[in-house]
């Protein structure tokens, strides 16, 4: 498994249509980055820093 996530995108063409497939392949980022970020978040709520939550919960989200 990579570290960052890759996203395909796939596009056909037929009859007047155009078709699109969007695979996508999870990394360990997308896997821990993302709690670890809400989990500083709330910590960081807990201990009277709302800004800083705030930015964290919003890159966590």
């Amino acid at each position: 498994m990579r570290i960052l996530g890759q996203t395909e995108i796939q596009t056909f063409d037929s009859d007047g249509e155009l078709n699109f497939i969007v695979t996508r392949q999870r990394g360990w980022a997308d896997y821990f980055a993302v709690p670890l970020c809400i989990g500083i978040a709330v910590v960081a709520w807990v201990q009277g820093y709302q800004l800083f939550a705030f930015l964290c919960g919003l890159c966590g989200g």
